[in-house]
């Protein structure tokens, strides 16, 4: 069977908020705070094909794309950068945490 060529495999990532991104949203937004249900959220990805899912791969894959990830959930917050001056990303072996 001939694969169509507009066929493109991908894998996704799953984004789950944490308690520090959320207590910087609550802090940006005192007068709305996001409940803490909200940590059962995900944001979904789309990234390259992974067709073998072992963990080297996927560091590889998450290390290569967590700073434009992250980003994008600091923007589909706020968007006035004053705010996320207050972060410092610091790379680890997994890919970054918050400072």
């Amino acid at each position: 069977m001939k694969i169509p060529e507009f066929i493109t495999n991908r894998s996704i990532l799953l984004v789950r908020l944490k308690r520090p991104f959320i207590e910087w949203i609550n802090k940006c937004d005192p007068d709305s705070p996001l409940p803490d249900e909200f940590i059962e959220k995900s944001t979904v990805y789309l990234v390259e094909d992974i067709p073998f899912p072992e963990p080297d791969r996927i560091k590889k894959i998450i290390k290569k794309h967590y700073k434009d990830i992250f980003i994008d959930q600091l923007n589909s917050w706020y968007t006035d950068k004053n705010l996320g001056e207050k972060w410092k990303v610091v790379e680890n072996g997994d890919g970054a945490q918050l400072c």
